[in-house]
């Protein structure tokens, strides 16, 4: 997704739609940030600290795409709005 063409388009279907999918893959972080946590979390409980360690790795980058994910979609959410970006 272009998201230079779709933060400068300003016809609202364009924007109702990439919305659409930023909700969608917000969605999709936000679910492998859990899967994330719950491996770190069983991770904890046993007693491999390499897989300690890269079970956290996994969870901090999901918790990136998270945020990034969240960012556009609040960018997006603010153009349908009038917002200025």
């Amino acid at each position: 997704m272009d998201l230079r063409f779709l933060l400068s388009a300003s016809a609202p279907a364009a924007i109702g739609s990439a919305l659409g999918q930023a909700q969608s893959a917000l969605g999709a972080a936000v679910a492998q940030r859990n899967a994330a946590q719950r491996r770190w979390r069983d991770a904890l409980l046993g007693d491999d600290l390499a897989e300690t360690i890269s079970a956290r790795a996994a969870l901090g980058a999901a918790a990136v795409d998270v945020d990034r994910a969240e960012a556009v979609v609040e960018r997006l959410t603010g153009r349908l709005s009038g917002v200025p970006l």
